[in-house]
């Protein structure tokens, strides 16, 4: 026994020693676990605009202009849907006498119910609403509590909100008078009010939802230069879009055909209508519940979008109503019916790419990381260089990151290419990081971005105000630390 307890104590004592050894930190002699931190440096973040390129690099184009505005709103489907109605029974009742007071049933399945916005239903959720059980031939009698389906609802408000109730359910209440009196009451009402739901099993009516109700004005304020509305009187120059999104989460059909879109300007209406077809029609994309509905203009053609602008327009409305829904058995939680509408002008112009010079952001000041100390590039276990690029210019680009000790001297600069991205392209790219940008990271310094457009010669290009490149440059070193 005492040998083996010898031996314990010294295989214990032996990993003590190799242990405390190991996680010595060989700076600052302390003993302790170690673990790995990511310390982040900021190097470059910022947008750019195509139309501020082409505006600073070709002073005397005096034909580009780019307008972009949108609007949007939202309805809940709920407030056209009401489970509001009031119905005397006197018939279908069930009354009991406990002593003083009486007790009353009813089944809704006994009711008429004559809602205007429900066909039939299954079950209903409530957000909000109020149910009120009276007795008109004998005010006396006032209801203690109520049950539905032996779940109880609090007297005081008879508030609904969180009440899930179907179609067979029943309604108990019991009541009590103030002044006994030995006939009972023949006849009770029952009352749903102020109804708002959260949840609909069954079979709705149609909901037509009035334009107005969208309160969705989208005003415009185009300050053309001269150039640009002498050519308004053409057809090439223009590369116009509008657009109309619905977030339709309920899933319910839409129904768009008597929806309208109305160019309101100095020379009167120029409409969109959705039961346009062929060119003139919208162009129909979806993602998950989101549809949207661009109209756009083909080059060189007639289009309702170009005359419209052409009248020089103050303002877009929508008029007219969509419907939701169509008669049928839904199973559905309400939600909001979200809407955007939004207009996009752009120039159709020519440039050369040959003769834009590079494009330079910056510099950016980099802050020196004093957690970086001299004697830990040694327990670095990575580093990396991290770029998020969104290209959304109509043609490609090169970028390349520029370091230097002064933002005065960009002669020696080291550069980092971070390579071309196609246009319409996000990436997020990661690169191993050179000694270079550790000593930047650790000392301080500027970075900058040079950016540089791919093509060749000369090109037509729609130039729009969503024409942009947003780029983050952000380096992320792992250093191993002990206690």
């Amino acid at each position: 026994m005492r040998s083996s307890n010898f031996i314990k104590l010294a295989l214990f004592s032996l990993c003590v020693v190799v242990l405390t050894g190991c996680l010595t930190n060989p700076i600052t002699g302390n003993i302790g676990p170690s673990w790995t931190v990511p310390m982040g440096a900021p190097l470059a973040s910022n947008t750019v605009y195509l139309s501020d390129v082409i505006n600073d690099q070709f002073e005397t184009r005096d034909d580009l202009y780019v307008f972009y505005q949108e609007a949007d709103f939202s309805i809940n489907l709920a407030e056209y849907v009401r489970f509001d109605f009031a119905e005397d029974i006197d018939s279908g009742i069930e009354f009991t006498i406990p002593g003083e007071e009486i007790k009353v049933e009813i089944s809704l399945a006994d009711l008429n119910m004559n809602l205007d916005d429900i066909d039939q239903f299954q079950s209903i959720g409530f957000a909000q609403g109020t149910l009120a059980i009276t007795f008109p031939n004998d005010p006396d009698w006032h209801t203690d509590s109520i049950t539905i389906d032996g779940k109880s609802l609090a007297v005081a408000d008879n508030n609904l909100a969180g009440q899930v109730i179907n179609n067979d359910s029943k309604i108990a209440i019991v009541a009590s008078s103030d002044a006994p009196n030995p006939n009972l009451p023949n006849t009770a009402r029952i009352s749903f009010s102020n109804t708002e739901l959260a949840s609909f099993k069954g079979c709705l009516h149609t909901i037509e939802i009035s334009a107005d109700d969208f309160n969705l004005d989208l005003n415009l304020d185009l300050e053309l230069p001269e150039a640009v509305e002498s050519a308004l009187s053409g057809v090439e120059w223009l590369d116009a879009s509008l657009f109309l999104t619905i977030n339709n989460k309920t899933n319910l059909p839409i129904n768009m055909e008597q929806l309208k879109i109305n160019f309101i300007g100095a020379s009167g209406s120029s409409y969109l209508s959705f039961t346009n077809k062929g060119e003139n029609g919208a162009i129909i994309t979806k993602e998950g519940t989101k549809t949207t509905y661009t109209f756009k203009p083909t080059k060189g053609k007639e289009h309702p979008i170009i005359s419209a602008i052409q009248s020089i327009p103050d303002a877009i409305k929508l008029e007219g109503s969509i419907v939701v829904g169509q008669d049928e058995f839904v199973d559905l939680q309400f939600a909001d019916l979200e809407v955007v509408v939004g207009f996009d002008l752009a120039s159709q112009i020519t440039f050369n790419v040959d003769q834009v010079e590079s494009i330079i952001v910056g510099p950016f000041d980099v802050q020196p990381d004093e957690d970086l100390a001299d004697n830990i590039e040694e327990f670095i276990e990575s580093a990396y260089l991290y770029a998020r690029v969104t290209n959304n210019f109509p043609l490609g680009v090169g970028l390349v990151l520029e370091l230097s000790e002064s933002e005065d001297n960009w002669e020696n600069a080291t550069q980092i290419s971070i390579g071309d991205m196609p246009k319409g392209e996000e990436s997020t790219l990661v690169f191993p990081v050179e000694q270079p940008l550790i000593d930047l990271i650790r000392n301080g310094g500027y970075t900058r971005v040079q950016v540089t457009l791919l093509g060749t010669g000369s090109q037509d290009y729609a130039i729009r105000a969503s024409d942009y490149l947003k780029f983050a440059l952000w380096a992320e070193v792992r250093v191993k630390i002990n206690h």
